[in-house]
Formats: C-alpha cells, sequence, structure tokens
C-alpha cells in the first residue's frame, strides 16, 4: 500500500523521474541545509537549520519539492560512495 502511495506521489512530485536545481532555486538560495563532508564511516553528511524554517512564509509544495531535491543528493552522493567502494 505505501508504495503505490509512494509511486503515485513521485509521479506528480517528479514528473521528470528527478527534480533539476533550478526548479527548486528559491528554496536553495535560503541555505536551510548544508551538506558538507562525510561521517566515519563514509556517509554524507547534511546540516539543517531549523532556524531559517519559516512555516507561515513558506509555499509547502514548493519546500516538499526541496526535500525530495536534497534527498535525492544526499542518496546519490552515498551510492556514488558505495559504488567506488565496491569496483
Amino acid at each position: 500500500m505505501m508504495l503505490l502511495q509512494y509511486l503515485a506521489w513521485k509521479r506528480v512530485a517528479k514528473p521528470h523521474g528527478s527534480i533539476s536545481g533550478e526548479e527548486v532555486r528559491d528554496e536553495i538560495a535560503k541555505k536551510r541545509v548544508d551538506m558538507q563532508g562525510f561521517d566515519r564511516l563514509g556517509r554524507p553528511m547534511a546540516y539543517i537549520y531549523g532556524a531559517r524554517h519559516f512555516p507561515s512564509r513558506r509555499d509547502l509544495d514548493g519546500f516538499k519539492r526541496y526535500v525530495a531535491y536534497v534527498l535525492d543528493k544526499i542518496c546519490t552522493r552515498y551510492i556514488h560512495i558505495l559504488i567506488s567502494r565496491t569496483s
């Protein structure tokens, strides 16, 4: 059931298969998330600055797209590291 809900959401949120940086440019400019470095096990780290989030001043759909964009970027970085370790 959850997989079907996710697939339905993905078709709406990512109609082209992914979200480009251009689509979430305004959210990126607010610098709410910083992806920098890796932990001791080689996993990418993301710092989220809660003080930069203002619920009354945001577009919720745009914010959801931004979260999906950030999570895709984090996962992509981690997958590249795993692939490089195994080859």
